[in-house]
């Protein structure tokens, strides 16, 4: 009998998928095409875990014995030839989507974004053009990571996309809050991935508890996000109180990008969840009007009482989202 053990390496590439089979041999015969070795790079070992024959091409080489390899010239491939041609295959992915980014950005745009605090690295693509290409490599996970890892606000917020947050561990989560490169990927990018994760709300804890004013920023996106995906029976509803009356009690000596954040959560408890709308309705009145420094942009700040007066008059309070992705 073959007992099979598949590890797959890389899946940047949907035209490229290298897995490594390892099989331990019996009597039995097995036969691949060169191609498939080729490709997918299929290993065979005996009982002692020497490798019999990596190609299977040469004529009547089933991989039955060791000396089979001998007439194999494929079997000197080392595993380190495939992990090479894997991180080969990551790199050109990755090389590809960044060019296809460059492509689409546009000045105007580029000057949009910067208006709104964007950093010089980004090329300007617009969020329809980027939904195009994140359509194009759905899935890859890996790939979505390396995005991120750029720093380029276009490749981040594309990242964001694509990624699967509930795949993500809590130190990848962190690092991603960490490295965001302006608030549009720290408010809208990182809380989207974060609230498909089980670390959605120890995360958004700490964030809000942090001192970077970016970080904080994305911990009340992410509770807030958290409240809209979330079934009122699974939510903390005293946690969610007391961080009403947080807000209430803080967010006049707040920055102003955790001011919008603090009035966006808020809104998000009157919009989402059903059991405290009176609770958020009173928060709301008591903030008012809250000022934030929108720089050089007609953005404005939405008034909390009239945003979930309008929820509410719509009947749509405690509706609940699948994702807060857009």
């Amino acid at each position: 009998m073959c007992d099979r053990r598949i590890w797959r390496w890389c899946e940047h590439d949907p035209a490229f998928v290298l897995l490594r089979l390892i099989a331990v041999l019996d009597d039995s015969e097995y036969e691949f095409s060169s191609e498939e070795c080729d490709r997918w790079g299929i290993v065979f070992y005996d009982r002692a875990t020497n490798p019999i024959c990596c190609c299977m091409a040469a004529p009547g080489c089933r991989g039955q014995s060791q000396q089979r390899r001998l007439s194999c010239p494929a079997w000197e491939r080392t595993e380190d030839d495939y992990h090479r041609r894997a991180m080969e295959t990551a790199m050109s992915s990755l090389s590809k989507v960044m060019q296809q980014l460059k492509k689409k950005g546009t000045e105007q745009t580029r000057k949009t974004f910067a208006r709104h605090g964007a950093p010089d690295e980004m090329f300007g693509v617009k969020v329809a053009d980027m939904k195009v290409i994140a359509k194009s490599i759905k899935g890859e996970q890996d790939l979505a990571c390396e995005l991120y890892e750029t720093g380029n606000a276009d490749a981040q917020y594309l990242a964001g996309m694509v990624a699967d947050g509930g795949l993500m561990t809590k130190r990848q989560l962190q690092f991603w809050a960490k490295q965001a490169s302006w608030h549009m990927v720290a408010e809208t990018t990182v809380p989207g991935v974060a609230t498909e994760s089980p670390h959605a709300r120890d995360l958004a804890i700490k964030w809000i508890d942090s001192k970077q004013p970016a970080i904080a920023a994305c911990g009340w996106c992410t509770y807030a996000g958290l409240v809209a995906v979330t079934e009122d029976e699974d939510l903390d509803l005293q946690e969610i109180q007391d961080l009403l009356e947080r807000v209430e009690t803080q967010i006049d000596d707040a920055p102003d990008r955790v001011r919008y954040t603090m009035n966006g959560f808020v809104i998000a408890v009157g919009s989402y969840v059903q059991p405290l709308l009176r609770r958020a309705k009173q928060a709301a009145k008591r903030l008012g009007k809250v000022s934030v420094d929108m720089g050089d942009t007609a953005c404005k700040v939405p008034l909390a009482t009239e945003y979930i007066e309008k929820v509410e008059n719509m009947k749509r309070v405690g509706r609940k989202r699948k994702t807060i992705k857009c």
